[in-house]
């Protein structure tokens, strides 16, 4: 778990980010700094996060990387085939990897994907599998970001070159997960909304970690499912009824 010192540092740091100066700084970082790769030793790991898309590199400690929103703790209590969903730099890919799962990790981001695939290859994991696609309920088209911002996001009103991977395809492609964690900037909106992927989730009794990225996303949540609040924005939802 976080210490308390590392969670105080965590909130100033994200309270300043979200801030209006933060955003402004951000924007500046994004357009000057040039790219190139950075080394991290996360859970005992090397992982390569960008200098330009990732500047959470620069300031975060180990410990906030690696315990900023309890999802990793959480995510070990799982095993077999894990799905990160929007896995960005795949810090909880490669976590779930070096622990003997296998992963299939997502991201809209062709350039997040390869920096994965590096890291993979820099620790040795041969059990992760990275998947440049967005994540989406039907297979929309889009156009792929060429940057690997946590930020990224889906916009089906873009069109585009690039097809959404939907998450029957990814289980017929990839096979049925154990939990699936997903951080897609908002779009998980959808998947909430959905009775058909509540029915899939129930079904094939799958475990979902979700990032909320609006309050109101709270209750969108299933009331017959088991809901564990993990973070103001973090919920871990499992099959079964409600306690």
């Amino acid at each position: 778990m976080q210490s308390r010192l590392s969670a105080f540092r965590y909130w100033i740091s994200n309270r300043f980010v979200w801030s209006g100066a933060g955003r402004l700084l951000a924007r500046l970082w994004h357009r000057c700094m040039p790219a190139f790769a950075i080394r991290r030793e996360v859970f005992g790991l090397t992982i390569y996060l960008d200098s330009r898309d990732h500047p959470f590199a620069w300031y975060a400690s180990r410990e906030e990387l690696e315990q900023a929103e309890n999802i990793a703790d959480t995510l070990s209590t799982f095993h077999g085939l894990i799905w990160d969903v929007g896995a960005n730099a795949g810090i909880y890919s490669l976590r779930m990897a070096s622990l003997g799962n296998p992963v299939v990790a997502f991201d809209i981001s062709p350039k997040a994907i390869a920096y994965i695939q590096r890291s993979a290859s820099r620790n040795g994991l041969t059990n992760i599998v990275g998947v440049p696609r967005a994540f989406s309920l039907t297979p929309v088209r889009y156009r792929a970001p060429n940057t690997a911002i946590a930020g990224n996001r889906l916009s089906d009103a873009d069109g585009g070159d690039r097809q959404a991977i939907t998450y029957q395809e990814a289980a017929a492609q990839y096979g049925i997960p154990t939990v699936i964690k997903m951080d897609i900037e908002g779009h998980e909106e959808a998947f909430l909304k959905s009775s058909e992927f509540k029915t899939w989730l129930v079904s094939n009794q799958i475990a979902l970690v979700v990032e909320l990225h609006r309050p109101e996303f709270w209750n969108l949540i299933w009331s017959d499912m088991n809901v564990t609040k993990l973070h103001p924005q973090i919920a871990l939802v499992q099959p079964g009824m409600a306690t």
